[in-house]
């Protein structure tokens, strides 16, 4: 039945902004990867947003999530696979369309954490993959937002099992025609283990019950 189909959904933990902490089933919770924390201060579905308020969370994408990503959308690219390592470029080239930029800009890197006995590339996250974050901190926190627009930037590689924390900062507020507000918020993420800015960019997304924190 529907019920019991809802209650082997994953769940997500949110800890609002009085402190309290709500647990919500979601068909795009994250299974495997322990807790899906989000913090923050916007408040529950909107209700009182405000100008500096945010939302943040951190996770890692497995090298399996990464190949089922690939998969999904037809990405075969295999900067996202884990293939044989050289420190003979050519040796690699033979196999791969593999360049020296790839190398020196840090987008092909030795895998010594999954593969510390044999010599295998760690895969790259995909950009769209990392930066659906966003996405799942909205509606974690504001359940049936509508997203209007996000735009992106790549700064920084992110590989297979590298902790990142995504964050969402409300900048400017606007009532919208159909009811509720639109938020613009800036968005980044970064690596956790030394604060990169992986991407950043800015969304602009539909609350429809939200309204504005009275003064």
């Amino acid at each position: 039945s529907t019920l019991r189909l809802l209650r082997r959904l994953p769940k997500r933990r949110i800890q609002w902004k009085d402190g309290t902490k709500t647990s919500i089933r979601c068909i795009s919770g994250v299974e495997g990867n322990g807790d899906y924390n989000i913090q923050g201060t916007i408040p529950k579905m909107g209700r009182g947003v405000d100008i500096g308020q945010y939302a943040e969370v951190e996770r890692s994408f497995s090298p399996e999530e990464v190949k089922q990503f690939g998969s999904l959308v037809k990405d075969q690219n295999f900067l996202h696979e884990s293939v044989p390592w050289s420190d003979d470029i050519e040796t690699m080239q033979a196999s791969f369309p593999i360049t020296k930029s790839h190398i020196s800009e840090g987008l092909v890197i030795r895998d010594l954490n999954q593969h510390p006995d044999t010599e295998m590339t760690r895969p790259l996250v995909h950009g769209i993959l990392l930066s659906s974050m966003f996405s799942s901190i909205f509606a974690g926190v504001v359940p049936g937002c509508v997203y209007i627009n996000q735009t992106l930037q790549f700064s920084s590689p992110v590989f297979a099992n590298e902790l990142v924390k995504s964050r969402v900062t409300i900048e400017k507020l606007r009532r919208w025609p159909k009811g509720g507000i639109v938020v613009q918020c800036d968005t980044q993420i970064h690596k956790v283990e030394n604060h990169t800015i992986a991407i950043k960019g800015t969304a602009n997304v539909w609350l429809p019950e939200g309204h504005r924190k009275e003064k």
